[in-house]
């Protein structure tokens, strides 16, 4: 008796020595909960699961405890989904019914998306104020120049009273139908742009295909607001980025300083460094090669003017014309003085 008079006396919380809180969970109207197991003791808010509602609604299902089934609406489109709280179906309902949550029929003699469409415009031949609340048939044939289930054809147009003209969507299909009720491209919309017409421009901050491109995932100057078909920032690129929509990094060719000019002045200086180089190198091995010529010429000790003997000394050494190599005549002016002997390389 003791333990059970401690659980009772649980404000706001639950479990053994109430140290687990209530608050955790999304209980309808107070935070009370089973003090045993911590279930909300009077249900769950809209979009919270039974029984202790910790867990979202699952999808096709919504409202308190996720009791009901998003099918049980008329949504347009895929009408397994819709909002989790409160059932409202998310693009719209389909032609016939109205309310967020696409329940509700049209009221007598409207008809048709929105129920926007009244009977009586209609051109049947045999007039009525009600009519099918979903297409508005006239159940008979139209007037003469007018056509479609429920003779209000019009020629390029579309919507109540034919007011809005099929050529201003922006399907993605230049060949797209034209519903003149409902103007459907029945298929994608063009870049920075959606609904079924194709007419709703993405909102500042989007842009691109079915409007799922983030501005913000750019590099924008100061804003975070695009235009919603390029995506083209307003205020231009921050520093290092480029392109329409500033998401490609800035190469090193787009930048102020002449690169190119630099690398090619470089080059230049290297080769006319090297040129010269080269010249010095080879004028310095030349006059070393000639002044070891002139170091190793023999020197004439003695010269005889005798043209029959034909024998000189080179450095000491008799040259005779039979070792004689080369004989060179020596001239004193115009005067031919003697013959030198070049003698051959010794072994």
């Amino acid at each position: 008796m003791e333990v059970i008079s401690v659980i009772t006396a649980c404000q706001d919380t639950y479990s053994f020595n109430c140290n687990k809180s209530c608050d955790a969970r999304h209980c309808l109207g107070s935070q009370d909960c089973d003090v045993f197991y911590g279930n909300c003791t009077g249900g769950c808010q809209a979009g919270w699961a039974l029984p202790n509602c910790t867990t979202a609604c699952k999808s096709g299902t919504f409202g308190p405890g996720c009791q009901s089934k998003c099918s049980e609406r008329h949504c347009k489109g895929d009408n397994s989904s819709c909002d989790s709280q409160n059932g409202t179906c998310q693009h719209g309902c389909q032609p016939g019914w109205k309310s967020r949550s696409c329940n509700l029929a049209c009221d007598d003699g409207s008809y048709g998306a929105g129920c926007k469409f009244s009977c009586s415009k209609r051109q049947c031949k045999v007039s009525t104020t009600s009519c099918n609340k979903v297409n508005g048939s006239c159940e008979g044939l139209c007037l003469d120049g007018w056509m479609g289930v429920d003779c209000t054809g019009c020629d390029g147009k579309y919507g109540p009273d034919c007011s809005l003209s099929c050529d201003d969507r922006h399907c993605k299909d230049n060949n797209a139908p034209c519903d003149h009720m409902t103007g459907s491209c029945e298929g994608k919309c063009l870049p920075g742009w959606q609904g079924a017409t194709c007419t709703d421009n993405c909102s500042n901050t989007t842009y691109g295909d079915n409007c799922a491109m983030l501005c913000l995932d750019r590099h924008c100057s100061n804003t975070a607001s695009c235009h919603h078909e390029t995506g083209q920032c307003v205020g231009g690129c921050v520093s290092g980025w480029q392109g329409t929509t500033c998401s490609k990094v800035e190469s090193a060719a787009s930048t102020d300083f002449p690169v190119g000019s630099a690398v090619g002045g470089i080059v230049a200086a290297l080769v006319i460094i090297a040129v010269v180089i080269v010249i010095i190198v080879f004028v310095r091995r030349r006059k070393l090669t000639t002044k070891d010529h002139t170091e190793h010429r023999p020197v004439l000790e003695k010269t005889e003017n005798t043209l029959g003997k034909r024998s000189t000394v080179f450095s000491g050494q008799l040259c005779s014309a039979a070792t004689c190599v080369q004989w060179l005549p020596v001239f004193s002016g115009q005067l031919f003085m003697a013959a030198t002997c070049i003698p051959p390389e010794p072994f």
